[in-house]
């Protein structure tokens, strides 16, 4: 009986981190330069697209590159497309 209590436990805190990673941050883009925000395919990858001030965006993943500099896996949709990619993160304004 522990054992399942333990398991349980375990379980459920597994369910609740999972969750809170699961939630979805709304931000705008903000970048303080006067060019487009590049989206990339990673931390520094490949420039896929570019987006405006102003577009909206949800993040979905946080992560840090060798500096300590915080970037984001965000979604957004343009064009009527629904797309992914990442971006430096202090060029967003979040709620």
């Amino acid at each position: 009986m522990k054992f399942m209590t333990k398991l349980f436990a375990a379980s459920t805190l597994g369910v609740m981190m999972f969750s809170s990673v699961a939630y979805a941050q709304y931000c705008e883009v903000a970048d303080p330069t006067s060019t487009l925000l590049n989206v990339r395919q990673g931390v520094y990858g490949k420039v896929t697209d570019k987006l405006h001030d102003g577009h909206e965006v949800d993040i979905i993943r946080t992560s840090y590159d060798k500096k300590g500099k915080p970037w984001v896996k965000v979604s957004y949709w343009k064009g009527g497309d629904y797309r992914e990619g990442w971006v430096y993160r202090n060029y967003l304004k979040c709620y």
